[in-house]
């Protein structure tokens, strides 16, 4: 047989070889692959949350002397532009479910917070929220819960909500209710819960941890259950703040820091200290979430922290 014809019948056998080889590596990947891409989705899953801060409430359009107090349809139009524009609100069980439970969120998930527990936010802003079925997040303040359910001034300005306001609220199944401090909402010689200049571990600690216990204590004699979170007063944290709430089991943060956040399904460490936009007044609805929400990476931190800075002082003005 000719030499060119041995050489060619060997080169046909080598690339048939070849040929099948690869194949069955082939088939071999592509089962593989897709449950590997599954397990990478399934790893790595992160959510943008947006989170609006409100305060307190006025009605009948009374006149606004608190620069963090909205009239009540003012707040209605903010939840309607919002359902509109496709935004689903979630509580913060559900970002707590997401991270820990990899229990999927809605798409364009919100969050509506009130911090400091006014009456205003019981008569005013509950009706709307069961009206519009939107869940919102409500952090009082402990000792002016407990205040206002023994004085009994039910003042809608200036007034606390009762543990009757809060239950109520609560058993909606649409409101949760977040510690924010039993005690620890003032401006003096110490911001809020952060730790003093010259303040020990131990002293700090002691003190903290004393006041976080408490309104824990309180809410579980009065609701039969404990906050999961912690919201702090005026945004003001620390880094042992934060150990100690770990400690304690809390399993999220939120401070007052401009910015819409990232969490990762299977990284708890990414609910703490999150970020929250503040809701001021004659500003509205359209214009202040398309300025917020247009470009979810990039905030107007600082005119954002400046209003932090005025709510704060307000209160220490007010000794609220």
């Amino acid at each position: 047989m000719p030499r060119i014809y041995v050489y060619l019948r060997n080169l046909f056998f080598r690339v048939a070889i070849i040929s099948l080889v690869s194949l069955i590596s082939f088939a071999v990947l592509f089962c593989f692959i897709p449950n590997f891409k599954n397990e990478t989705k399934a790893s790595v899953k992160n959510a943008k949350i947006p989170i609006f801060m409100y305060h307190g409430l006025v009605h009948n359009n009374k006149k606004i002397e608190n620069k963090f107090f909205i009239d009540d349809e003012l707040f209605r139009k903010d939840i309607k532009f919002l359902k509109h524009n496709g935004y689903n609100s979630v509580g913060v069980n559900d970002l707590i479910n997401f991270v820990h439970n990899d229990v999927p969120l809605p798409e364009k998930s919100i969050m509506v917070m009130f911090d400091d527990g006014y009456l205003n936010n019981f008569l005013y802003a509950f009706p709307i929220i069961k009206e519009e079925n939107f869940k919102a997040v409500f952090s009082p303040i402990g000792k002016c819960v407990e205040d206002y359910s023994e004085i009994k001034d039910r003042n809608p300005y200036y007034a606390h909500a009762n543990w009757n306001d809060i239950r109520e609220m609560s058993n909606s199944g649409l409101v949760e209710i977040q510690n924010h401090s039993y005690n620890m909402h003032s401006i003096g010689k110490r911001k809020g819960c952060k730790k003093m200049r010259f303040e020990s571990d131990d002293e700090y600690k002691k003190k903290f941890k004393s006041d976080v216990l408490k309104f824990q204590s309180v809410f579980q004699d009065n609701l039969g259950k404990t906050p999961e979170a912690f919201v702090y007063p005026f945004g003001a944290t620390c880094h042992e703040s934060e150990n100690i709430l770990k400690e304690l089991g809390f399993k999220a943060t939120f401070s007052c820091e401009g910015k819409i956040n990232t969490i990762t399904s299977g990284d708890p460490d990414s609910l703490y200290r999150l970020g929250r936009i503040i809701r001021p007044n004659k500003i509205e609805s359209e214009k202040y979430f398309k300025k917020y929400l247009k470009n979810e990476d990039i905030l107007d931190s600082r005119s954002l922290s400046k209003l932090s800075y005025e709510y704060a002082h307000l209160c220490a003005s007010k000794k609220t």
